[in-house]
Protein backbone atom coordinates (compact mmCIF):
# COMPACT_ATOMS: atom_id res chain seq x y z
CA UNK A 1 0.00 0.00 0.00
CA UNK A 2 2.96 2.28 0.52
CA UNK A 3 4.55 1.58 -2.30
CA UNK A 4 1.23 2.25 -4.11
CA UNK A 5 0.72 6.04 -2.52
CA UNK A 6 4.15 6.76 -3.22
CA UNK A 7 3.83 6.27 -6.69
CA UNK A 8 0.71 7.50 -7.16
CA UNK A 9 2.32 11.19 -5.24
CA UNK A 10 5.12 10.38 -7.89
CA UNK A 11 3.03 10.43 -11.02
CA UNK A 12 0.88 13.62 -10.22
CA UNK A 13 3.98 15.44 -8.68
CA UNK A 14 4.46 17.28 -12.05
CA UNK A 15 0.92 18.46 -12.86
CA UNK A 16 0.12 19.40 -9.15
CA UNK A 17 3.38 21.34 -8.42
CA UNK A 18 2.14 23.20 -12.10
CA UNK A 19 -0.86 24.24 -10.48
CA UNK A 20 0.67 25.78 -7.69
CA UNK A 21 0.65 22.38 -5.50
CA UNK A 22 3.84 21.55 -3.43
CA UNK A 23 5.17 18.20 -3.30
CA UNK A 24 4.88 18.38 0.44
CA UNK A 25 1.12 18.68 0.23
CA UNK A 26 0.99 15.92 -2.52
CA UNK A 27 2.35 13.49 0.10
CA UNK A 28 0.62 14.89 3.13
CA UNK A 29 -2.64 14.17 0.65
CA UNK A 30 -1.32 10.83 -1.06
CA UNK A 31 0.37 9.18 2.78
CA UNK A 32 -2.70 10.61 4.72
CA UNK A 33 -5.31 9.53 2.96
CA UNK A 34 -6.87 6.38 5.55
CA UNK A 35 -7.60 9.42 8.02
CA UNK A 36 -10.10 10.29 6.11
CA UNK A 37 -12.01 7.11 4.26
CA UNK A 38 -15.02 9.50 3.64
CA UNK A 39 -13.04 11.38 1.29
CA UNK A 40 -10.85 9.73 -2.14
CA UNK A 41 -7.22 10.85 -2.19
CA UNK A 42 -7.88 11.49 -5.86
CA UNK A 43 -10.81 14.07 -4.64
CA UNK A 44 -8.13 15.87 -1.88
CA UNK A 45 -5.56 16.48 -4.74
CA UNK A 46 -8.12 17.79 -6.83
CA UNK A 47 -9.27 20.47 -4.35
CA UNK A 48 -5.27 21.44 -3.94
CA UNK A 49 -4.73 22.04 -7.59
CA UNK A 50 -8.00 23.81 -8.48
CA UNK A 51 -6.70 26.19 -5.56
CA UNK A 52 -5.44 29.70 -6.42
CA UNK A 53 -1.66 29.37 -5.06
CA UNK A 54 -0.91 31.24 -1.95
CA UNK A 55 1.64 34.22 -1.86
CA UNK A 56 4.42 33.62 0.78
CA UNK A 57 4.83 35.83 3.71
CA UNK A 58 7.70 37.31 1.94
CA UNK A 59 5.98 38.37 -1.41
CA UNK A 60 2.84 39.69 0.68
CA UNK A 61 5.66 41.84 2.92
CA UNK A 62 7.50 43.05 -0.09
CA UNK A 63 4.27 44.30 -1.55
CA UNK A 64 3.56 46.43 1.47
CA UNK A 65 6.91 48.18 1.80
CA UNK A 66 6.55 49.22 -1.80
CA UNK A 67 2.93 50.19 -2.24
CA UNK A 68 3.28 51.81 1.67
CA UNK A 69 5.04 55.19 -0.27
CA UNK A 70 4.63 57.28 3.03
CA UNK A 71 6.41 55.05 5.28
CA UNK A 72 9.95 54.71 6.10
CA UNK A 73 11.29 51.62 5.68
CA UNK A 74 13.80 50.49 8.08
CA UNK A 75 16.85 48.58 7.00
CA UNK A 76 18.99 47.10 9.83
CA UNK A 77 23.11 45.69 8.71
CA UNK A 78 24.86 43.64 11.23
CA UNK A 79 27.63 41.75 11.38
CA UNK A 80 30.65 40.76 13.48
CA UNK A 81 33.74 43.86 14.40
CA UNK A 82 35.55 44.28 11.51
CA UNK A 83 33.09 42.50 9.16
CA UNK A 84 32.69 45.51 6.87
CA UNK A 85 29.37 46.79 7.95
CA UNK A 86 29.97 50.27 7.81
CA UNK A 87 31.40 49.96 4.34
CA UNK A 88 28.52 48.27 2.74
CA UNK A 89 26.68 50.84 4.86
CA UNK A 90 27.83 53.60 2.99
CA UNK A 91 28.47 51.94 -0.05
CA UNK A 92 24.49 51.59 -0.27
CA UNK A 93 23.82 55.47 0.84
CA UNK A 94 26.38 56.70 -1.88
CA UNK A 95 24.14 54.65 -4.29
CA UNK A 96 20.63 55.40 -3.29
CA UNK A 97 21.29 59.12 -2.49
CA UNK A 98 21.35 61.40 0.50
CA UNK A 99 17.75 62.75 -0.04
CA UNK A 100 16.31 58.97 0.09
CA UNK A 101 17.92 57.62 2.87
CA UNK A 102 19.21 58.22 6.63
CA UNK A 103 21.83 56.47 7.69
CA UNK A 104 22.18 55.94 11.86
CA UNK A 105 25.00 53.55 13.31
CA UNK A 106 23.85 51.92 16.53
CA UNK A 107 27.49 53.03 17.86
CA UNK A 108 26.41 56.46 18.27
CA UNK A 109 24.10 54.82 21.06
CA UNK A 110 26.61 53.65 23.62
CA UNK A 111 26.21 54.89 27.37
CA UNK A 112 28.21 57.56 28.53
CA UNK A 113 30.72 56.81 31.44
CA UNK A 114 31.32 60.04 32.23
CA UNK A 115 31.17 59.55 35.69
CA UNK A 116 33.76 56.42 35.76
CA UNK A 117 37.58 57.01 36.23
CA UNK A 118 39.26 56.49 32.66
CA UNK A 119 40.97 52.92 33.90
CA UNK A 120 37.59 52.02 34.52
CA UNK A 121 36.08 52.68 31.39
CA UNK A 122 38.61 51.13 29.60
CA UNK A 123 37.65 47.95 31.44
CA UNK A 124 34.34 48.47 30.34
CA UNK A 125 32.57 45.28 27.87
CA UNK A 126 31.33 47.47 25.12
CA UNK A 127 30.57 44.75 22.92
CA UNK A 128 27.83 43.32 25.39
CA UNK A 129 24.28 44.65 24.63
CA UNK A 130 24.11 46.60 27.86
CA UNK A 131 26.44 48.79 27.31
CA UNK A 132 23.90 50.48 24.21
CA UNK A 133 20.97 52.60 24.89
CA UNK A 134 19.27 50.38 22.74
CA UNK A 135 15.91 51.97 24.00
CA UNK A 136 16.84 55.47 22.88
CA UNK A 137 17.61 53.89 19.62
CA UNK A 138 14.14 52.39 19.36
CA UNK A 139 12.47 55.40 20.63
CA UNK A 140 14.19 57.35 17.69
CA UNK A 141 12.84 55.22 15.25
CA UNK A 142 9.60 55.59 16.23
CA UNK A 143 9.71 58.86 15.91
CA UNK A 144 11.40 58.82 12.44
CA UNK A 145 9.13 56.37 11.08
CA UNK A 146 5.97 58.89 12.24
CA UNK A 147 7.21 61.78 10.53
CA UNK A 148 9.64 63.29 13.08
CA UNK A 149 13.26 64.51 13.21
CA UNK A 150 15.36 63.50 15.77
CA UNK A 151 18.48 64.12 17.62
CA UNK A 152 21.26 61.25 17.89
CA UNK A 153 23.97 61.69 20.07
CA UNK A 154 27.44 61.96 19.03
CA UNK A 155 29.87 59.45 20.99
CA UNK A 156 33.84 59.72 21.39
CA UNK A 157 35.24 56.85 21.25
CA UNK A 158 38.73 58.04 22.89
CA UNK A 159 37.28 59.11 26.35
CA UNK A 160 34.27 56.86 26.10
CA UNK A 161 31.74 59.13 26.16
CA UNK A 162 29.51 61.38 25.01
CA UNK A 163 29.70 65.09 23.14
CA UNK A 164 27.91 68.07 23.84
CA UNK A 165 26.38 68.25 19.99
CA UNK A 166 23.80 65.91 18.78
CA UNK A 167 23.40 65.37 15.07
CA UNK A 168 19.86 65.92 13.87
CA UNK A 169 18.52 63.68 11.24
CA UNK A 170 15.12 63.63 9.60
CA UNK A 171 12.90 61.37 7.91
CA UNK A 172 13.39 59.52 4.46
CA UNK A 173 12.38 56.35 2.04
CA UNK A 174 15.01 54.62 3.48
CA UNK A 175 16.57 54.39 7.11
CA UNK A 176 19.57 52.35 7.69
CA UNK A 177 20.66 50.97 11.20
CA UNK A 178 24.12 49.56 11.21
CA UNK A 179 25.40 47.80 14.37
CA UNK A 180 26.69 44.49 15.91
CA UNK A 181 23.84 43.57 17.90
CA UNK A 182 20.78 45.21 16.49
CA UNK A 183 19.28 41.62 16.04
CA UNK A 184 20.21 41.30 19.44
CA UNK A 185 17.35 42.84 20.84
CA UNK A 186 13.77 41.93 19.99
CA UNK A 187 12.36 45.22 20.46
CA UNK A 188 14.91 46.55 17.75
CA UNK A 189 15.02 43.59 15.71
CA UNK A 190 11.02 44.25 15.42
CA UNK A 191 11.03 47.21 13.94
CA UNK A 192 13.85 46.21 11.06
CA UNK A 193 11.92 45.62 7.46
CA UNK A 194 14.67 44.04 6.09
CA UNK A 195 17.62 42.58 7.47
CA UNK A 196 20.99 41.69 6.16
CA UNK A 197 23.77 40.63 7.57
CA UNK A 198 27.16 40.76 6.61
CA UNK A 199 29.26 37.47 6.86
CA UNK A 200 33.30 37.44 7.04
CA UNK A 201 35.44 35.50 8.07
CA UNK A 202 37.36 36.36 11.77
CA UNK A 203 40.69 36.43 11.11
CA UNK A 204 40.04 38.95 8.62
CA UNK A 205 37.53 40.83 11.16
CA UNK A 206 40.58 40.94 13.69
CA UNK A 207 43.20 42.92 11.44
CA UNK A 208 40.54 45.33 10.30
CA UNK A 209 39.28 45.93 13.67
CA UNK A 210 43.22 46.56 14.94
CA UNK A 211 43.87 48.93 11.87
CA UNK A 212 40.85 50.52 12.75
CA UNK A 213 41.24 51.05 17.04
CA UNK A 214 44.86 51.71 16.39
CA UNK A 215 44.58 54.77 13.57
CA UNK A 216 40.98 55.93 14.21
CA UNK A 217 40.78 55.59 18.07
CA UNK A 218 43.99 56.22 19.08
CA UNK A 219 44.09 52.51 20.81
CA UNK A 220 47.49 50.84 21.55
CA UNK A 221 48.66 47.58 19.81
CA UNK A 222 48.09 45.39 23.33
CA UNK A 223 44.78 46.57 24.43
CA UNK A 224 43.17 45.96 21.32
CA UNK A 225 44.66 42.59 21.33
CA UNK A 226 43.60 42.18 24.84
CA UNK A 227 40.09 43.40 24.60
CA UNK A 228 39.49 41.18 21.66
CA UNK A 229 40.44 37.91 23.53
CA UNK A 230 38.16 38.85 27.08
CA UNK A 231 35.61 40.41 25.42
CA UNK A 232 34.91 40.98 21.62
CA UNK A 233 35.31 37.36 20.48
CA UNK A 234 33.60 35.91 23.63
CA UNK A 235 30.60 38.16 23.16
CA UNK A 236 30.36 37.55 19.35
CA UNK A 237 30.19 33.82 20.17
CA UNK A 238 27.28 34.46 22.14
CA UNK A 239 25.61 37.33 20.83
CA UNK A 240 26.57 38.46 17.37
CA UNK A 241 26.60 34.86 15.30
CA UNK A 242 23.59 33.50 16.54
CA UNK A 243 21.63 36.47 15.91
CA UNK A 244 22.61 36.37 12.15
CA UNK A 245 19.15 33.62 11.59
CA UNK A 246 17.41 36.10 11.96
CA UNK A 247 19.04 38.12 8.98
CA UNK A 248 16.85 38.28 5.01
CA UNK A 249 20.11 38.63 3.49
CA UNK A 250 23.05 37.40 4.24
CA UNK A 251 26.62 39.25 2.51
CA UNK A 252 29.36 37.29 2.41
CA UNK A 253 32.87 38.15 2.65
CA UNK A 254 32.91 41.48 3.63
CA UNK A 255 31.54 43.45 0.08
CA UNK A 256 30.88 41.16 -2.21
CA UNK A 257 29.92 43.27 -4.85
CA UNK A 258 26.92 40.61 -6.49
CA UNK A 259 25.07 40.40 -3.37
CA UNK A 260 25.06 44.50 -2.59
CA UNK A 261 24.07 45.20 -6.39
CA UNK A 262 21.19 42.37 -5.66
CA UNK A 263 20.66 44.68 -2.23
CA UNK A 264 20.87 48.31 -3.97
CA UNK A 265 18.41 47.31 -6.77
CA UNK A 266 15.86 46.25 -4.18
CA UNK A 267 16.24 49.32 -2.61
CA UNK A 268 16.09 51.85 -5.34
CA UNK A 269 12.77 49.52 -6.22
CA UNK A 270 11.52 50.85 -2.90
CA UNK A 271 12.57 54.26 -3.62
CA UNK A 272 10.54 54.44 -7.21
CA UNK A 273 7.64 52.86 -5.85
CA UNK A 274 4.75 51.41 -7.36
CA UNK A 275 4.02 53.54 -10.06
CA UNK A 276 7.77 53.95 -11.30
CA UNK A 277 8.35 50.17 -10.89
CA UNK A 278 5.99 49.13 -13.35
CA UNK A 279 3.84 47.28 -10.65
Amino acid sequence: MWRQRLARAAALAASTTAAGLGIAHVLHAVLHADEHPSESTDATLLSFKRSAPQRTGTEAHWDQLLHDVDRPVVVGIAGGTGSGKTTVACAIAQRIGAESLVHISHDSYYRPLNHLPMQVRARTNFDHPDALETSLLVEHLRQLKSGAPVSIPMYDFATHSRCPSTTVVHPARIILVEGILIYANEELRDMLDIKIFVDTDSDVRFIRRLKRDISERGREVGAVIGQYLDTVRPMHNQFVEPSKRYADVIIPTGLNSVALEMVIARLQHLCAGPAKSGR
